[in-house]
C-alpha cells in the first residue's frame, strides 16, 4: 500500500512561474495519509531552502547531488532513497516531469507518473486513496 510520495524538485515543486504552492498545500493537507520526500538532480542545500520556504518539516528525506553520487535515471538513485526511507517500491509513489525518470522508477517497481499539471496530478493522487 502506498504511504509515501517522492517528488522531483525542478519542474514539479519548483517551476518557471515559481514554487508550486498549490502542490505544497495539497501535501500539507494530506500529511495524515502520506509522508513526503524529494529525489532531485538539482544541487544545493535543501535543508536551508525548505526551511526558508517554511516546509522543512513536510519532507522526511532529500536525495540530491549534495548528499549522493548517483542521479536519476540511474536505478541506484531510486534504491538509495528507498533505503533511506526504509520503504519497499510498492509503498511509494514517484512524481517527475521527465519521462525517462518515470520509466526508470517504474522499472524499479515504483508506481510513478509524469507530471504535466496540478489538476491532472491531483486526480492521479486522489485515485491512490481508493
Amino acid at each position: 500500500m502506498i504511504n509515501h510520495i517522492i517528488f522531483d524538485w525542478q519542474g514539479v515543486i519548483s517551476q518557471v512561474s515559481g514554487i508550486n504552492r498549490e502542490l505544497l498545500d495539497w501535501a500539507r493537507s494530506n500529511s495524515d495519509h502520506y509522508s513526503f520526500s524529494i529525489l532531485t538532480n538539482c544541487p544545493g542545500d535543501f535543508s536551508k531552502k525548505l526551511k526558508n520556504m517554511g516546509v522543512d518539516n513536510l519532507f522526511t528525506e532529500v536525495v540530491n547531488p549534495e548528499n549522493s553520487f548517483v542521479r536519476k535515471p540511474d536505478p541506484k538513485a531510486y534504491e538509495e532513497i528507498l533505503n533511506k526511507l526504509e520503504k519497499d517500491p510498492d509503498e511509494v509513489f514517484f512524481i517527475d516531469d521527465s519521462a525517462t525518470n518515470v520509466r526508470a522508477a517504474k522499472k524499479m517497481g515504483i508506481e510513478a507518473v509524469l507530471y504535466k499539471n496540478n489538476q491532472l496530478l491531483f486526480k492521479q493522487l486522489n485515485e491512490l486513496k481508493k
